[in-house]
């Protein structure tokens, strides 16, 4: 199968993920949010993945925006997944 178009695709999209997953890592916003659900105050920290990327010479870790957000470059961790 790996001379048909099919299964180039699919050799390519496990190329491209598994390459993904070596780059992703868990990331942790310390800063404590705080919020209610049912009339209960609720605290938490933000957390996510994000993966490692490098585009015309810049590096820098893509994320979800809620992830970052009230956070210093301080206040995040980082953690192989």
């Amino acid at each position: 199968m790996e001379g048909h178009v099919i299964g180039r695709g699919i050799e390519e999209n496990k190329a491209l993920l598994e390459r993904l997953l070596w780059h992703m890592l868990g990331v942790v916003n310390l800063v404590h949010r705080a919020g209610t659900v049912d009339g209960h105050p609720l605290r938490w920290q933000e957390n996510g993945t994000g993966t490692a990327c490098c585009y015309r010479g810049e590096k820098f870790i893509l994320t979800a925006k809620h992830v970052l957000e009230g956070a210093g470059p301080s206040d995040l961790r980082f953690f192989p997944v």
